[in-house]
């Protein structure tokens, strides 16, 4: 593995795979593709500070939708870079439930066919490509279920439907066309330049602009958070010890419910708890993901955060 093309680059989690790869494995080439929507535009000045430092290949307003987008960026790349392209990593994707239950429309056409279209010509270049999922596929789970990666997949959202729906067609192309494909499912994610839609950042703008920070409900829907670090570790020993054709689940061991992660925000904050207001629940609100992820452990991989622990960094 020499070059990677980090698609879905600009956002959270593509932006902190970048970082980390930068500092970790400098050896390895990098470049980047995105859209540049809402999300990875948020505090894109500051990013692009370590996209130009550390890509080669820099493509942004390009779409995975659009398949001359990926084969000209493709390409481009080759051209200018010692090393050619020989792997992907898909991070694109619409993630927010939220947006995906008012207007699923974009979440079939980018989760689905725009990975499909990555899959496809990651194929015809002869690329190993590694598809970013998520642990929401398998749906709300029991605390005594065991969720490996033959878990039955019962998503409940458009979202999350999307995301298995990407993952089935990889995983056929990859036993059909002998298709250089993994996949992950991680769980819920944390760390710098997430977009403000999402929990953690949300409270911390909600408490430090002293407004009502909303809970969803009661606030006892559990989740299974990760560092974003660990979760481009977790990629990386995919990408060198994993098998092709394979799932890998990706959990950050560390489950705690939203009300409660909530409360240690505000204790480490010094904020009131009077900023706390329960509003209505999300439609089809999972109650609790968490999975088995011994299979990727048995690689030699383990997270090294813990948000209980780490209160303080938020």
């Amino acid at each position: 593995m020499k070059h990677i093309l980090v698609i879905g680059g600009a956002g959270f989690i593509g932006y902190n795979f970048i970082k980390w790869m930068s500092e970790n494995h400098p050896e390895i080439s990098l470049s980047i593709f995105d859209v540049m929507n809402y999300a990875g535009s948020y505090r894109s000045e500051e990013k692009m500070k370590l996209f130009f430092k550390t890509c080669i290949g820099k493509y942004f307003n390009k779409d995975i939708n659009v398949m001359s987008d990926l084969t000209d960026s493709l390409l481009n790349a080759n051209k200018i870079a010692t090393n050619p392209v020989d792997t992907i990593v898909n991070f694109a994707a619409q993630t927010h439930v939220d947006n995906s239950l008012s207007d699923p429309k974009e979440f079939w056409k980018t989760n689905i066919q725009g990975a499909i279209n990555v899959a496809s010509v990651a194929s015809d270049f002869g690329l190993r490509l590694h598809h970013v999922s998520t642990d929401e596929v398998y749906g709300s789970v029991k605390e005594s279920d065991d969720v490996n990666e033959n878990f039955n997949l019962n998503p409940s959202s458009p979202y999350s439907s999307s995301k298995a729906s990407a993952d089935l067609c990889l995983m056929s192309m990859a036993k059909c066309y002998n298709s250089k494909i993994t996949i992950s499912r991680c769980s819920n994610n944390y760390g710098p330049f997430q977009h403000p839609e999402k929990l953690i950042p949300k409270v911390l703008y909600c408490i430090e602009n002293n407004i009502k920070i909303p809970v969803y409900g009661n606030g006892l829907q559990i989740r299974d958070w990760i560092h974003a670090e660990d979760h481009s570790s977790a990629i990386y020993t995919i990408l060198e010890k994993g098998s092709i054709g394979e799932i890998y689940n990706i959990s950050g061991d560390t489950l705690i419910s939203n009300i409660d992660l909530i409360h240690l925000i505000i204790k480490e904050k010094h904020a009131s708890l009077n900023l706390i207001t329960h509003v209505q629940d999300r439609i089809n609100h999972d109650v609790l993901y968490h999975v088995n992820d011994c299979k990727i452990r048995a690689l030699g991989w383990k997270p090294i955060h813990n948000i209980k622990n780490e209160i303080n960094t938020l």
